[in-house]
């Protein structure tokens, strides 16, 4: 009996205990207490998913060429894994997929950003959005007693993306937003609900 199998099981049921813990803690808004359980998932599930993979040992038959055809205008999509939403986009540069990634704390922070100066219709910017953003995780942080977090630009674009992705904000300009949502449906209560309902196993097939 191969008992990596059983290990990689193990692993995924206790990184989903701890992805309920850290939503939990968003939901009341301990974002410190997130980052550190986030941390803890995300080292679970690549455990997890280095105990799945099959063996560099066995023996493969000879490789055969297949052609994939790839819609570009299939991307971005959107993932949720460890505590981070995962965004894979399309480089027509490269002709590739490329993936950038955001905490789940960064995401809440820059929807509830989002919701507070898009109020009344007002129109947005992803710079004002961004430092809305940054200081509501560095106020938190601090309460916490936690080193000024550091977020990557891009971390609050990803964020922007997904809100996009799911309707809550329109885009009408370059960097410049509206709230398409309404008050008994907030963005961030729209990306928790996608978070949830999107919260795939680490051994998903790839």
């Amino acid at each position: 009996m191969d008992p990596l199998p059983q290990a990689a099981a193990e692993l995924l049921r206790a990184e989903a205990a701890i992805r309920d813990l850290a939503s939990r803690a968003a939901s009341a808004g301990a974002y410190s207490a997130v980052d550190r359980l986030v941390d803890i998932g995300r080292t679970l599930a690549r455990l997890a998913a280095a105990a799945a993979a099959p063996s560099s040992t066995s023996s493969s038959p000879a490789s055969s060429t297949t052609t994939t055809t790839v819609d570009p205008a299939s991307y971005p999509r959107f993932a949720f894994r460890a505590g981070e939403i995962i965004k894979t986009g399309w480089s027509k540069t490269d002709n590739a997929t490329y993936e950038h990634r955001s905490p789940w704390t960064t995401a809440l922070a820059t929807a509830h950003a989002a919701e507070r100066l898009g109020s009344g219709g007002r129109e947005l910017s992803s710079a004002a959005i961004l430092r809305e953003a940054v200081a509501h995780l560095t106020k938190d942080a601090a309460a916490a007693k936690q080193p000024t977090p550091k977020v990557p630009d891009y971390q609050v674009y990803v964020a922007l993306g997904l809100l996009r992705h799911l309707s809550a904000l329109e885009e009408i300009g370059r960097g410049r937003y509206r709230l398409k949502t309404q008050p008994h449906t907030p963005a961030a209560g729209m990306i928790d609900t996608w978070r949830v309902e999107n919260a795939a196993p680490e051994l998903a097939a790839k």
